[in-house]
């Protein structure tokens, strides 16, 4: 429930303002980085926004394995216990990895959103959590080049990021625009029978 959530929150940060009084040199080697963590945090913000902009435009959990997600994140929701109870086989316990929808059900508790709005949030985050990630992990692999001195930069960062959050948006998507190019008409049946 609620208060659960509301008291391991308070516990979580109980015990950072311990580790952050015990420990001031992690404060001052994460303030050293605060251009980094607020580009990154930036992203995250610009892809959430991303994200929610175009799962609105198809917010209906019709395809692929939406209507399962959403029925692990009822699940979840309405739970007594760990494992929750299968909304579709009655009775037993649900037997499918439910650590993310319990993630995004304890935001959704702590904000007070009701849960088809959850939903759609959860889908949002997670590919803002990609992109993320993505930037983060292009950053870290820069920063192992024989040259670092010039790739631990934010220019350098920040661009190495950049090229892999597009290529995270492009490149796994090609398949959407090149159905958009098709829909209107444009390439022809000639060119998309060529590529397959």
């Amino acid at each position: 429930g609620s208060g659960l959530v509301a008291a391991a929150l308070a516990l979580l940060w109980i015990a950072s303002l311990a580790i952050g009084w015990r420990r001031r040199d992690l404060l001052a080697a994460i303030w050293g980085q605060r251009t980094l963590l607020m580009v990154g945090e930036a992203l995250f913000v610009a892809l959430f926004a991303l994200f929610l902009l175009v799962r609105a435009q198809a917010p209906d959990a019709a395809h692929t394995e939406k209507p399962a997600d959403l029925m692990v994140l009822t699940a979840v929701h309405n739970a007594e216990r760990m494992p929750p109870l299968d909304t579709w086989y009655a009775g037993e316990r649900l037997s499918y990895y439910h650590l993310g929808h319990t993630a995004v059900d304890v935001s959704a508790r702590l904000a007070a959103v009701d849960l088809g709005f959850t939903f759609t949030l959860g889908v949002a985050t997670a590919g803002a959590l990609a992109g993320a990630a993505v930037f983060a992990l292009a950053g870290d692999v820069l920063a192992l080049t024989p040259s670092r001195r010039r790739a631990g930069s934010l220019r350098a960062v920040t661009v190495a990021g950049g090229v892999a959050v597009l290529s995270l948006l492009v490149l796994g998507t090609l398949e959407g625009g090149i159905e958009l190019l098709a829909a209107n008409g444009i390439g022809g049946e000639g060119v998309w029978g060529w590529i397959g």
